[in-house]
């Protein structure tokens, strides 16, 4: 199984989508019945494709807008893993990492000086998940991960909601979701453009981030409990998938926002 994965990694682009290509109408529940149609999905969003029948059809719905990374040595196509036991100290095993932000996984792995080192390889999240059991060490970035009340860590996701409680929610594929971005930026993001929406139609909202557990909302998934979300890609790794399509593959060549920015005004100036 874990052979397949491995050689399964690299996203195949040639037929994936735009995340936002179609427009979806949204609900605020409990709420004035206001509708408006807008983009939450982050602008890069992308599912990938072909997702393998084997994946559970719920599970593929709710993450094909979720990628990950994992890490790889170029030279002998070998993944990053990390020992793992169980809560009580039995059955030690190698477990894969999947990073979740890009930027973040960019600036541990130069700080240890191992950047220079690996591939930043993109997976869908339903696929590595479905091919390892579950069995997966989740990394996010540092200002999205905590200490849960069990002493174990587990990596925030936001939704957004009214100040009723009541979470924002969106028609995706014809059905209602809420979605969960995997970084506090896009949600961000979200919030602004769609109350700057609102405002504009004439029923103003205050809409409010709310963190979550992004893990339990992953496990509930999996498990066929929760069938009402959809996980969006944290930007920095649309941002990666980009680059990749154009040839990066070392994940210290990841290009933030502003590298972006000023690489683009070179290219203009020298042009």
């Amino acid at each position: 199984m874990l052979r397949w994965l491995m050689r399964n990694l690299q996203i195949t682009s040639a037929h994936a989508g735009r995340g936002g290509a179609n427009l979806h109408r949204f609900i605020v529940s409990g709420l004035a019945m206001a509708c408006l149609t807008v983009f939450l999905l982050p602008a890069q969003a992308r599912e990938t494709s072909p997702v393998p029948p084997s994946i559970q059809p719920g599970l593929a719905e709710a993450l094909k807008y979720f990628n990950v990374i994992v890490l790889a040595d170029p030279a002998t196509g070998r993944l990053v893993v990390e020992p793992r036991r169980d809560a009580n100290g039995t059955n030690q095993r190698e477990v894969i990492v999947a990073y979740i932000d890009a930027e973040d996984t960019r600036k541990q792995l130069a700080s240890s000086g191992a950047g220079a080192s690996f591939e930043g390889r993109l997976v869908n999240a339903a696929v590595i998940i479905a091919n390892t059991g579950g069995d997966v060490i989740w990394r996010g970035a540092s200002a999205n991960t905590e200490f849960t009340a069990s002493g174990g860590v587990t990596v925030l996701g936001y939704f957004l909601r009214n100040e009723a409680d009541f979470p924002l929610t969106q028609k995706i594929d014809g059905k209602d979701k809420t979605l969960i971005y995997m970084d506090k930026e896009s949600a961000q993001k979200a919030k602004e453009s769609t109350e700057a929406k609102l405002a504009a139609s004439g029923n103003p909202v205050k809409l409010i981030v709310a963190p979550v557990d992004a893990l339990d909302l992953i496990e509930k998934v999996r498990t066929g409990e929760r069938t009402d979300l959809v996980f969006a890609s944290a930007r920095s790794t649309d941002r990666w998938l980009t680059q990749w399509d154009k040839g990066a593959r070392l994940i210290s060549d990841y290009k933030d926002e502003s590298q972006e920015a000023i690489e683009a005004l070179a290219d203009a100036l020298f042009q």
